[in-house]
């Protein structure tokens, strides 16, 4: 229950295990009500899936005849009736045959039948079946995660690393020695003072870098002898409430400081490097954990002067009531209904935030309730801690949807795993609380936010982390990209009828152009070649600045039910061939500094309210 309750995902696959199932303490798992186990001579269902799949391979890449799923002397199936909220995939004579519901920040799921039986790969069904499992089944929260990491250092430098003048202060001030520089020599070529003029000019130059380092110095001038830089990770759930907290130690001065859990029994742990993988060396750094009265300290570790001991911990606190927020889809903008938060999570320096599949949105809260989407463009931009957090959070293995409160830590505050004698403790908690989202009969329209975008290539990872920093050059004549655009599980079978791409790209030389096509994604088996599938995918019907719009009826099978996704092809060409090795550096180079897909169709008939 744990696992799920923080973001995992448990599968009941076997019909007679999930019958027994009910009878055991897994039972408040089940996201169904079993009745019994009978035989059935056919599932039409799953077997449309596999004949899909089956009729896009190559004639070369079958094996044989396509083998319906259908046996004469049954396959053993569940049945059952639905329990609770949840979403319905799939059905078998009015009874679920896949369903899934949220639990906590994870998700659990029921299949009728069991997926592992050798007939599924003679019918095909077997990787459509696995795919969409998968698809439903994201990563848990975990610091060995590599998205969690990666970008890990970079956050904790914020905490941890010196203040100094940002980038604009120290450009103004070269911008005034420019101008004082340049006073001088005009007043030494008018007056025929230029020795006295130059000296003047160096005098000059060393009180402004004598400033800057004074300034520097002035801003670090409350910085604690020894700190504790916290970066804490909870999620919160009406059945669990369970952290993950990042620690970064600085001093001064050479420290040994007597670090010891505080409650919650929790596991300490070095913390992954980001070049694991990378090099021959030691993933992590050593950490000598000593256990006294049945709590786990850091006693002798050193902290060495002016440089960080990073490490991380696991623990438990007492459950919070957090009944999950629902937000509702519909043709307009989000919209949030009933449910209060947990007392004592949301104080008055509290940000809210909604954590869906494809960013962060800042959320706006009256007392303990949320009021709906936050005023402004991008509020986590006003602050460049803020900023690489947000962006930490949007790419890392994060259970979404979900709220997210973040609260700065206190000196004072009580209730921190560690007991840092001698620290000062700093940073910031980011509490993440189960969200649903609900769609009912009608139109829905699917913001960027709530849509993902996948890389399929290496040449398109960059685009899907949307990180403008990361630029490329065009050497060829024309190169295609493909992405994959994921739909949340709650309208996977949506048919569309209009997708809007918008396109922010940065080329200093002008001789870049990229357009957009959409295509089906390809079946497991196929070729993937995003060239090939150029010239069969939709064009866009209309063009307004960087915004392509697509409609028409092409549109409607573009989806692909079992995986809920459809692929986005971008033709990245020059306008004028340049073949100078040197002179395409200059032209040529290019990086994206925005990409987002927001789609709009209707559900199958017929349509009823979904949550998820």
């Amino acid at each position: 229950n744990q696992h799920v309750q923080r973001g995992g995902t448990v599968l009941f696959g076997e019909p007679h295990g999930t019958l027994e199932a009910a009878d055991t303490p897994w039972s408040g798992l089940l996201p169904v009500l079993p009745s019994g186990v009978r035989r059935v001579e056919a599932v039409p269902a799953l077997d449309d899936w596999g004949a899909r799949w089956w009729s896009a391979q190559p004639a070369a890449q079958r094996a044989g005849p396509r083998q319906t799923l259908a046996d004469r002397d049954g396959i053993p199936c569940l049945e059952s009736s639905e329990r609770g909220d949840g979403l319905t995939v799939l059905r078998q004579d009015g009874m679920p045959l896949l369903r899934w519901q949220r639990c906590g920040l994870g998700r659990v799921g029921v299949v009728a039948i069991d997926p592992c039986q050798t007939r599924l790969a003679d019918g095909g069904v077997m990787v459509p079946l696995w795919n969409h499992i998968l698809s439903q089944a994201p990563p848990v929260f975990s610091l060995g995660n590599l998205e969690n990491s990666h970008t890990l250092p970079t956050v904790l430098g914020h905490l941890t690393g010196f203040r100094i003048p940002s980038a604009g202060a120290v450009a103004w001030v070269l911008y005034g020695y420019a101008v004082v520089l340049a006073v001088l020599l005009i007043a030494g070529f008018f007056w025929r003072r230029q020795a006295l003029c130059w000296t003047l000019a160096a005098v000059s130059g060393l009180v402004l870098t004598a400033g800057l380092f004074a300034w520097a110095l002035r801003q670090n001038a409350t910085r604690p002898v020894a700190g504790a830089a916290l970066l804490d990770l909870r999620a919160v759930t009406a059945e669990s409430h369970t952290g993950t907290a990042v620690v970064s130690l600085f001093a001064k001065k050479d420290l040994e400081p007597a670090i010891r859990a505080s409650a919650g029994a929790p596991l300490l742990r070095p913390l992954p490097s980001p070049a694991r993988g990378k090099r021959r060396e030691p993933l992590d750094a050593p950490l000598l954990v000593r256990h006294a009265e049945d709590r786990a300290g850091l006693a002798g570790t050193t902290v060495q002067a002016l440089k960080p001991r990073d490490f991380g911990l696991l623990y438990d606190r007492p459950a919070l009531y957090a009944a999950p927020i629902t937000v509702r889809l519909g043709d307009g903008p989000l919209q949030f209904g009933e449910g209060a938060l947990p007392a004592g999570l949301a104080g008055p320096d509290t940000r809210s935030f909604l954590l869906l599949p494809g960013g962060l949105l800042p959320l706006s809260r009256e007392g303990d309730r949320l009021s709906g989407l936050a005023g402004g463009a991008r509020l986590l931009e006003t602050d460049p801690f803020l900023n690489d957090l947000g962006e930490y959070v949007s790419a890392g293995a994060f259970p979404r949807p979900a709220v997210v409160l973040l609260s700065p830590v206190r000196p004072d505050q009580a209730d921190l795993p560690l007991e840092l004698p001698g620290l000062v403790p700093d940073g910031f908690r980011a509490s993440f609380l189960p969200a649903v989202l609900e769609c009912g009969p009608g139109r829905l329209r699917l913001p960027p936010e709530l849509v993902r975008l996948e890389a399929v290539e290496q040449s398109a990872r960059s685009l899907a982390r949307q990180d403008p920093r990361e630029g490329t050059i065009l050497r060829s004549a024309l190169h295609v990209m493909a992405l994959e655009v994921v739909l949340p599980p709650l309208c996977a079978d949506l048919r569309l009828d209009e997708v809007s791409v918008s396109i922010d790209y940065g080329n200093v030389g002008g001789n870049i152009l990229i357009e957009p096509r959409l295509t089906r994604s390809p079946l497991a088996g196929q070729a993937h070649g995003a060239e090939a599938a150029w010239a069969r995918a939709i064009p866009a019907s209309r063009r307004e600045g960087g915004a392509y719009h697509f409609d028409g009826a092409s549109l409607g099978d573009l989806i692909e039910p079992a995986y809920g996704r459809c692929r986005l092809l971008l033709q990245v060409s020059q306008k004028a061939m340049v073949r100078d090795a040197t002179e395409a550096d200059r032209v040529n180079r290019w990086r994206m500094n925005r990409l987002q897909v927001s789609l709009a169709g209707s559900l199958p008939e017929p349509q009823q309210t979904r949550r998820f």
